[in-house]
């Protein structure tokens, strides 16, 4: 019996197995057997989005099938920051597309040169070749970001004046963990996103369509889903590889032997390599910072919340639990029926949001808000973004006493 055989033999008994427990049952590395699973076996077995394998005849569908028993990754306060930072990916131009080459400048990206993506990931700004780049961005540090393409693809253009050239558009974006700080001792996320810009040209429809193709490929891979843990960066790539056949592969993903040899900027054809290159990009200036925080919230232990008013609302409970109402409403200024509602609220539920453009009279519900909490005996810390929002409320509430309110 051949080693695919065996394989077949063992999925045939114990279903639902990772190519790893694949490879200890029968003696071989991980590598081995997602080689025998992706080349000699294809189409006789499919692999899950939780990365578990089994027979064809037995799943009896195509592979893209979810995981019969998907969880939420890692806490629900991760999962949701992930996604946020999966929408905030695509304010970034909507996506990466540079020009392979220039007669005017050197290029906005480089290739590291290694060997492997794991070590690209965590080595590649170390390379002499990123100086260059470095320089240019640290010029520029607040509205620029970088950010490890892998694949690459690169694609033909023509304009309407004849001229020709490639442009390059990674299929997959891996951002510089923690924000645009010391570049020099940066490294990125293990987590990648579908790259808008290279999928535009694949995806049928508009940008909804585009936004739908992108989360399907998301949850295909298992980045939707991590409470197994992160995926192996060699099984992803397999496994994007066999799901989207229909592209225009040049060279087949191995994430341990990136491909090498002709610069990119003398590359002719159009296609999808095996290169990995690191880029800079123009981050919205509407959301900077917000990343920062954002991959700092992923981190949060999800006992420091879950007892929280954040808590309550990720878990869906906020709107279940609520105090007495008070039996007397200050009205230090006149309050119309939705400003009292807001008030109400605010002082019995765990959490309460009042939006509303300006000159609607927030200020003021704030303002009566944090008298009648101190009129209640309750303890208040009163923050905002804007140190001008704290000053005209501050200046309000104490102006309706010769001592005051707010400290």
């Amino acid at each position: 019996m051949s080693q695919a055989d065996d394989v077949l033999a063992l999925l045939r008994e114990s279903p639902n197995l990772r190519a790893q427990e694949i490879g200890q049952a029968l003696g071989m590395d991980r590598k081995s057997a997602n080689s025998i699973l992706h080349d000699q076996l294809r189409g006789k077995v499919v692999q899950d989005s939780a990365y578990r394998w089994r027979l064809a005849e037995i799943a009896g569908v195509d592979g893209r099938q979810q995981s019969p028993d998907s969880h939420a990754a890692d806490t629900p306060l991760a999962q949701l920051c992930r996604y946020y930072l999966d929408c905030l990916s695509y304010a970034l131009e909507n996506g990466v597309s540079l020009d392979a080459s220039s007669k005017f400048s050197d290029p906005d990206y480089f290739d590291p040169g290694l060997v492997s993506l794991e070590e690209t990931l965590a080595d590649g700004l170390q390379q002499k070749e990123s100086q260059p780049l470095l320089r240019k961005l640290n010029r520029d540090r607040n509205r620029t970001t970088l950010i490890l393409g892998y694949p690459i693809r690169l694609r033909y253009w023509r304009s309407r004046n004849g001229e020709t050239g490639y442009v390059l558009e990674p299929v997959m974006l891996f951002m510089l963990q923690g924000g645009p700080r010391d570049f020099s001792s940066a490294t990125f996320e293990v987590l990648p996103t579908v790259n808008p810009a290279f999928l535009r040209h694949f995806a049928q429809g508009g940008p909804a369509d585009l936004f739908r193709e992108a989360i399907q490929i998301s949850e295909e891979l298992g980045l939707a889903d991590t409470q197994g843990g992160f995926p192996e960066l060699d099984e992803m790539f397999y496994r994007l590889h066999a799901l989207r056949p229909e592209w225009d592969w040049r060279e087949e993903p191995d994430v341990d032997a990136l491909s090498t040899g002709l610069e990119i900027t003398k590359m002719q054809d159009q296609g999808i390599y095996n290169r990995a290159v690191i880029c800079g990009v123009e981050r919205s200036q509407y959301t900077l910072g917000l990343e920062n925080e954002l991959e700092s919230l992923i981190k949060l232990p999800r006992e420091s919340y879950e007892n929280t008013a954040l808590g309550d609302w990720i878990s869906g409970e906020a709107s279940a639990h609520a105090g007495p109402e008070p039996s007397v409403l200050l009205e230090p200024l006149p309050l119309n029926l939705e400003q009292r509602d807001a008030i109400r609220s605010a002082l019995t539920r765990p959490l309460t949001v009042i939006t509303g453009p300006p000159g609607t009279g927030k200020s003021q519900v704030v303002t009566a808000l944090l008298m009648n909490a101190a009129w209640g005996g309750k303890r208040v810390l009163f923050a905002s973004k804007n140190n001008k929002a704290v000053d005209v409320v501050e200046e309000r509430v104490n102006s309706f006493g010769s001592r005051p309110i707010l400290l």
